[in-house]
């Protein structure tokens, strides 16, 4: 064999490699996990999408693909704030509702005497308040 022919048939090979890899970019995305109508639940991101075909929309017991409006990442970075200025330690303000900044809102709602330790943004409006009366945990 030539070494132009195995040139031309490398080329050809390569040709059709990235045809086959143009042609189907949905594959590529992840490996797998696809319900009968193309979709998914995400675990990142608690999300369900589809990849394949009209969207509906997720089947009972799906995951919520969205928080609640009210506790969106800036809202948590919020509480968590005015948590630590209080004194209630959530940690650092990353936008997450993660087990230091639960325990920083329940000591917020037994300090003030309260029930609801939902890091949310009625949360943030009491934290608020707190500091604005130099309150401390």
């Amino acid at each position: 064999m030539t070494v132009r022919r195995i040139i031309l048939l490398t080329f050809l090979a390569l040709v059709c490699l990235g045809c086959s890899l143009l042609g189907a970019p949905a594959a590529i995305a992840h490996g797998g996990g696809l319900n009968s109508e193309g979709c998914h639940n995400e675990r990142r991101t608690g999300g369900y999408h589809c990849h394949r075909g009209t969207p509906r929309a997720a089947p009972l017991g799906a995951f919520n693909p969205a928080p609640p409006a009210d506790r969106s990442s800036d809202v948590v970075i919020a509480a968590q704030t005015l948590l630590n200025q209080l004194g209630c330690d959530a940690g650092a303000a990353d936008g997450q509702v993660g087990l230091q900044t639960r325990a920083a809102a329940a000591r917020f709602a037994s300090a003030t005497g309260e029930n609801d330790a939902q890091v949310d943004a009625g949360l943030v409006r009491r934290l608020a308040e707190a500091v604005a009366a130099g309150e401390r945990c």
